[in-house]
C-alpha cells in the first residue's frame, strides 16, 4: 500500500517527507538564514544624470550683497487733481440743472468751480477741468441771476 502525504503525520521520515509532498516542491528548511538585507542607512548610489557642479570663474564680476535690501523701481507717483476735476465736472453739470432753485444751485456751483480750479492740477484731465469750470461759471451766473430776479419779485411796489 502506497503511503499519502500526511503533513501532520510525524512517523514520516524527512526524506521520505520531501519526496511524499504532492506539489513537487522540496520541503522548505525552518532552520535556514534568512538572505542579507542592503543597509537602509547606507549612502544612495551616485545620480548618473546629475549635472556636474559649474566652475567658478575667477574673473567674473562679485555677486551682489545677498544680505542689502532689495532695489525696486520706483513706485510711479500718484496724479493729484484727477478726482477734483471729475468732482468739478459733475457738479457743473448739477448746478446747470439745479439753477432754477437758487438755494441748490448756488453752493452746488460754487464747490463744482472749486474743485474744477483745484483739478487744474492734473496733467491727463485738464480739459474735464476746464469743461467744470465753464458749466460751474455758467450755473453759477444763472443761479445769481435767478436769485436776484426772485428778489426783485418779491419786493413790494
Amino acid at each position: 500500500m502506497s503511503q499519502q502525504f500526511d503533513p501532520y503525520n510525524q512517523q514520516i521520515p524527512p526524506t521520505e517527507y520531501a519526496s511524499a509532498n504532492p506539489y513537487g516542491q522540496p520541503a522548505a528548511n525552518p532552520y535556514a538564514q534568512p538572505e542579507p538585507v542592503a543597509n537602509p542607512y547606507a549612502q544612495p548610489a551616485a545620480n548618473p544624470y546629475a549635472q556636474p557642479e559649474p566652475v567658478m570663474n575667477p574673473y567674473a564680476q562679485p555677486v551682489a550683497n545677498l544680505y542689502a535690501a532689495p532695489q525696486y523701481a520706483p513706485m510711479p507717483q500718484i496724479e493729484r487733481g484727477r478726482g477734483q476735476a471729475l468732482a468739478g465736472l459733475i457738479l457743473g453739470i448739477i448746478g446747470i440743472i439745479a439753477w432754477i432753485l437758487p438755494f441748490i444751485g448756488l453752493p452746488v456751483t460754487i464747490v463744482g468751480l472749486i474743485m474744477a480750479i483745484l483739478g487744474r492740477r492734473s496733467i491727463s484731465r485738464k480739459g474735464m477741468a476746464l469743461a467744470g469750470i465753464i458749466l460751474s461759471a455758467i450755473g453759477l451766473v444763472l443761479s445769481l441771476g435767478n436769485c436776484i430776479l426772485g428778489a426783485y419779485l418779491a419786493m413790494p411796489h
